[in-house]
């Protein structure tokens, strides 16, 4: 088993891989001075999977594009994230943990009386507050299960509304289906 990073999560979790697809260079291909560079220098004994090579960092190795896009037969790659799935496709990969992918976060709101007051994930779904990139990477948990990759997500994600799962349309009640043994209206079960 092996534990995959993204950007700057090789901070705070050993990492057997970094994924930085982004950040590295700017659009001219000019180093970038946002602390990528000082991250790879840091990390020099991880493989970091990037769009871009450098002579002086020998642990940025190109991300394998033609092999995944091959294997994969896919053309959607919103983010990071995204491109490690394809990866996970690519080589094999027969389980994927995915934590920190949420895409949606808690957002602060000032009332009528200037006081700051948190909004709950139920009054969320009324704001845009969505990261770009939660569609592609929901599509490529798709895309991985077709692949033969269990997809397992901690219970609390928002990531494709995982913590709120449920039949659409059966209100409070709901179905209780048993399916090759997975209780699949129990929100805190495995999701495979």
């Amino acid at each position: 088993d092996e534990v995959w990073t993204i950007n700057f999560a090789g901070n705070w979790c050993r990492s057997d891989k970094i994924f930085l697809m982004d950040g590295i260079r700017d659009d001219e291909g000019n180093i970038n001075d946002s602390g990528w560079h000082e991250y790879a220098k840091k990390h020099i004994h991880t493989p970091i999977l990037s769009a871009h090579l450098f002579k002086e960092l020998p642990n940025i190795v190109r991300f394998p594009l033609e092999q995944v896009l091959n294997a994969t037969q896919e053309l959607w790659y919103g983010n990071t994230v995204c491109y490690a799935l394809a990866y996970a496709c690519t080589i094999g990969v027969k389980e994927v943990h995915m934590f920190g992918c949420d895409f949606a976060y808690e957002y602060k709101n000032i009332n009528n009386e200037g006081k700051s007051q948190v909004i709950s994930n139920e009054q969320m779904e009324v704001i845009q507050g969505i990261e770009l990139g939660h569609a592609a990477v929901t599509y490529w948990m798709g895309i991985c299960q077709r692949f033969g990759i269990q997809i397992h997500l901690p219970p609390t994600t928002t990531l494709a509304s995982f913590n709120n799962r449920h039949f659409y349309g059966y209100g409070k009640k709901q179905p209780l289906i048993k399916i090759a043994g997975i209780n699949r209206s129990d929100p805190t079960g495995d999701n495979r």
